[in-house]
């Protein structure tokens, strides 16, 4: 299970993104790489979510925290190339002001950035197979919390306006962030 469990997660997801931007939002299919790349981000901030559960509870669907934080970290780093490729004001249009970066794009920025260095020590400490004790595995709590800030600062504008929202599918940006909140309600009971 362990080896599909991303891809099961994936195609959901990707089919979701497809649905609501495609087909909802009328984004042309030219733009194809710009949809994944929602998928991929979506993906990647579910298994990190995953990652924080108890081992009882990834035990349920055969996968471990090293598997899930793994995962998700190396998504989330195809993610950042991704959005090396797309980033303008064409894509991200909330995100300019004009030809400029506004506040909140240099945010997202900046709090992706952070994530991504915050991860890199679990990473790192999974690689090296460091035991699960290790101080750097409990860097990858912080980055959890720091991850759900991204999606939100992207996203909340949107959040409250279902009435824009195509066929009255939520933005991914809200759904990445509940998903976030539900995993760690999860965790934190008994």
């Amino acid at each position: 299970m362990k080896k599909y469990l991303f891809l099961l997660l994936f195609i959901p997801l990707y089919s979701y993104a497809f649905v609501r931007y495609h087909l909802g939002k009328d984004v042309p299919f030219e733009e194809w790489l710009f949809i994944l790349n929602k998928a991929v981000a979506w993906t990647a901030i579910t298994s990190i979510n995953l990652s924080v559960l108890k081992v009882k509870h990834l035990a349920l669907i055969k996968t471990d925290r090293r598997t899930t934080g793994f995962t998700g970290f190396t998504l989330a780093l195809l993610h950042s190339i991704l959005v090396l490729f797309l980033f303008n004001k064409f894509h991200f249009e909330k995100l300019y002001s004009g030809n400029q970066l506004n506040f909140l794009g240099w945010m997202a920025i900046m709090i992706g950035i952070t994530s991504l260095i915050v991860f890199s020590f679990p990473f790192y400490a999974t690689i090296r197979k460091f035991p699960s004790e290790h101080r750097y595995f409990r860097l990858g709590k912080i980055g959890f919390f720091v991850v759900l800030f991204h999606p939100m600062v992207i996203g909340i504008s949107g959040w409250f306006s279902p009435e824009k929202w195509p066929y009255y599918l939520p933005p991914i940006t809200l759904l990445a962030f509940l998903t976030g909140l539900l995993m760690f309600m999860i965790r934190a009971s008994k």
